[in-house]
């Protein structure tokens, strides 16, 4: 026998439909609420309306209300009052740096978000223009572009070389020969060509130190400083120091002038390292101050570049130039371009050097020729042997300091 199971509801029933939640929003309508006065009160006390009550005040105001709660059951508006205690100066600082921090975290915030979304647009960019074949062909232009930089620089390397060879031969040559001005152009050429090769060491630096030589003796100040003093004496008596300021520029600015004295090495109150020489004054008892801090000085007493001992016959000679290193005080030859002379308020002369340009003086022969001595003629030299002497030993000391060995002649 066959069963056959049948569900409850052969025929299906439809679904009653649910019901619609109802909104939470309350949808507010205007309300006319009276204003509270004595009257009203009254008047809702005795069960009449504000109109039957006399002097009842018949201004209205609208507000919002919802429909739930009732009118006497609504929390009332909290309103800002004034206190002294805002007026606090800490309390206002509190405030303030409050404020200050919310609009820096809020501006650093939107920055950094701006700048982020800037490097990301320019990111994708980027991508969507790179595609293999571009990337290929960029990288053989840089490959090309850097052997042809580095090629040129090469080129230009072995012309520096070469240019460096010619000129500091040639330029040497002039030097010896005392024509200084020749000499100036052809090694302040090879100068030129030693930034370029980059090469140091002592033939390097002899070749720096005559070109300043070199460009000192061909540019050599015509007068004395005592007369570049006097003209400014002049100048001064008449009132004219403006005047006097641009005569210098035109006339003496710029100009060698080159200096056999003692400089004096002192430490200042903050301990920093100073050098100066001693003042002069002039006919009229003028003071005139050198202005000659200048840093080349400072390895003429460094413990560290002690100037090697000196051939020579007089052993006190050699003695002195050992240790004069150490002395508070020392014989100098250097050489200065001209940079300013101005009258200070402390009634004195102030002329000032070029600090750049300023170095040691290594060179006899050099020296000898801008002093007017004879070269070949020995017995003209007798009177002189002395004072030879004395400028060959700080010549030579100065020469050591420096890290050279230049060729000069030997004092009679």
């Amino acid at each position: 026998e066959a069963v056959f199971v049948f569900p409850l509801d052969v025929y299906p029933q439809p679904k009653a439909a649910r019901p619609r939640r109802r909104s939470r929003r309350v949808r507010r309508r205007p309300l006319v609420v009276a204003a509270t006065s004595p009257t009203e009160a009254a008047s809702d006390a005795a069960g009449t309306s504000p109109a039957q009550t006399p002097g009842a005040d018949e201004t209205s105001v609208t507000a919002d209300r919802t429909d739930a709660p009732a009118a006497s059951s609504a929390s009332p508006r909290v309103r800002w009052r004034f206190h002294w205690y805002y007026l606090n100066p800490l309390w206002l600082a509190r405030a303030g740096l409050r404020v200050v921090v919310r609009a820096a975290r809020s501006g650093l915030w939107r920055l950094a978000g701006g700048v982020r979304d800037l490097l990301r647009r320019a990111l994708r960019a980027v991508a969507r223009q790179l595609t293999p074949l571009r990337v290929i062909f960029a990288a053989i232009v840089l490959l090309i572009a850097l052997t042809a930089h580095f090629r040129m620089r090469q080129v230009a390397r072995e012309k520096a070389a070469i240019a460096f060879r010619d000129a500091a031969a040639s330029g040497m040559q002039s030097f010896a020969a005392g024509d200084f001005f020749t000499a100036a152009q052809q090694l302040e050429t090879a100068v030129e060509a030693l930034a370029l090769i980059d090469v140091e060491g002592a033939r390097a630096q002899e070749i720096r130190i005559a070109a300043r030589e070199a460009a000192a003796a061909a540019d050599l100040l015509d007068a004395t400083l005592d007369d570049v003093i006097r003209e400014a004496e002049r100048h001064r008596r008449r009132g004219r120091l403006e005047e006097w300021q641009e005569y210098f520029r035109v006339n003496f600015a710029g100009q060698w002038l080159v200096f056999e004295t003692a400089v004096e090495r002192y430490v200042a109150e903050d301990g920093s390292v100073h050098y100066r020489v001693a003042p002069f004054y002039t006919e009229q008892g003028t003071r005139v101050e050198l202005d000659v801090d200048l840093p080349i000085f400072s390895p003429l007493w460094d413990h560290d570049t002690q100037p090697r001992p000196v051939a020579t016959d007089d052993k006190q000679a050699a003695d002195s130039v050992a240790s004069s290193a150490n002395d508070a005080t020392t014989d100098v030859i250097f050489a200065v371009q001209l940079s300013s002379c101005t009258w200070e308020a402390d009634g004195s002369w102030h002329v000032r050097f070029n600090l750049g340009t300023a170095c040691l003086w290594a060179h006899l022969d050099a020296y000898r020729r801008l002093l007017g001595l004879p070269e070949s003629d020995r017995r003209s030299l007798e009177p002189f042997a002395t004072e030879l002497k004395r400028v060959e030993r700080i010549l030579k000391r100065q020469a050591s300091v420096l890290g050279i060995t230049p060729k000069n002649e030997a004092a009679p």
